[in-house]
């Protein structure tokens, strides 16, 4: 796991890339991130991963400058950082204790951040009680671990140079002969 030096050390030499970068945000293992200005809620009828998601997500509209969650309900936010992991580092995003302890999480079980991703990184927000989020509000951290080896093919799927909440996209499979 890079620490605060060797973290700011790749940052300084443009090899990973984190924009905005604030000295502030800078955790001893970790940096913080903050939630995006866009926030979808999921409401489908039913899941069908072999559908896009789209269509059963809608924004959630700001009320004197926040959001109002409900529990049970899921929904998507992005983060206001630009992140671009170089293919010899792999990302983790993590909840925050102050948020847990209000019960909310913001990932389900998608906070790897693969080498040579690059984008605003969906989150996947759920809460326990009724609460209000607002737009720039610290929402996560990101972790770094070095790989033994420089990956053979960067990450280049499907969620790659997202710029907003993303929506599941369907599942494709190759047919073989």
């Amino acid at each position: 796991v890079l620490s605060d030096a060797s973290i700011m050390a790749l940052v300084r030499a443009e090899k990973l890339v984190i924009r905005p970068f604030t000295l502030d945000a800078l955790g001893p293992v970790s940096y913080d991130v903050t939630l995006g200005e866009i926030l979808l809620k999921f409401d489908p009828n039913i899941v069908d991963l072999t559908c896009d998601q789209s269509a059963q997500c809608r924004e959630v509209p700001l009320v004197d400058g926040r959001w109002f969650l409900e529990p049970g309900r899921l929904y998507l936010g992005a983060l206001a950082e630009y992140v671009h992991i170089p293919d010899d580092l792999v990302g983790f995003l993590h909840g925050r204790s102050t948020l847990a302890r209000a019960g909310i999480t913001i990932h389900q079980q998608a906070g790897l951040l693969d080498a040579g991703w690059r984008g605003h990184a969906t989150i996947e927000i759920s809460v326990v009680y009724p609460t209000w989020l607002h737009p720039g509000n610290p929402i996560g951290q990101v972790t770094f671990e070095r790989l033994t080896t420089r990956v053979r093919r960067p990450y280049s799927g499907r969620y790659q140079s997202d710029t907003k909440p993303t929506p599941g996209k369907p599942f494709v499979r190759e047919v073989g002969p």
